[in-house]
């Protein structure tokens, strides 16, 4: 999943319904992601992003995880664990080398950061109910109701797929 952002602060760029969101969100963070191997469902947990540049740098390990696994060819007796973060039977997670190198050949451009975050994120603070410690969130819910502006120098204009091969954020994995 990559976080995409507008340059200027999140509430002075409207978005209306049926228009590409990618529009308005074409900013991205190329090069601060980490990866972990989760051994009890042996998934590969990606973490970083503008997420993690802004709100959680004083605490990195609580950023929240970038990984998604939205297409799989379904049977009855699989299950997403965490939302679509991990998949049970676990050898579905196993999407990457020995050395825990991704070989991730899909991206999910995330449009979370359109300007309805700033309402959104009031809400959610309020509910108190992300799935693991919510009041850990606080923070991060109160700076997003300030619309701020997610851009900085080392910001990357999203161009296509190829682009994000080169910046090594996607694979054309194993295949021939």
């Amino acid at each position: 999943m990559l976080d995409m952002y507008p340059k200027g602060a999140l509430d002075a760029q409207p978005y209306q319904p049926g228009e590409n969101p990618f529009e308005v969100l074409s900013w991205f963070d190329a090069d601060n992601y980490r990866s972990q191997m989760q051994p009890q469902l042996q998934n590969l947990w990606i973490q970083g992003g503008v997420r993690d540049r802004l709100f959680f740098a004083d605490k990195p390990e609580r950023a929240p995880t970038m990984n998604k696994t939205p297409l799989v060819k379904w049977n009855r007796r699989y299950a997403y664990v965490n939302s679509t973060h991990s998949l049970l039977p676990r050898q579905l997670n196993n999407v990457f080398d020995e050395q825990a190198q991704s070989l991730t050949t899909g991206v999910l451009l995330h449009s979370k950061f359109l300007h309805t975050i700033v309402e959104k994120s009031a809400e959610e603070k309020q509910r108190q109910e992300h799935f693991a410690n919510s009041h850990l969130y606080d923070s991060y819910y109160e700076n997003l109701m300030q619309g701020p502006d997610l851009w900085c120098d080392a910001s990357i204009k999203y161009k296509d797929w190829q682009q994000l091969e080169s910046l090594k954020l996607l694979s054309t994995g194993k295949w021939e």
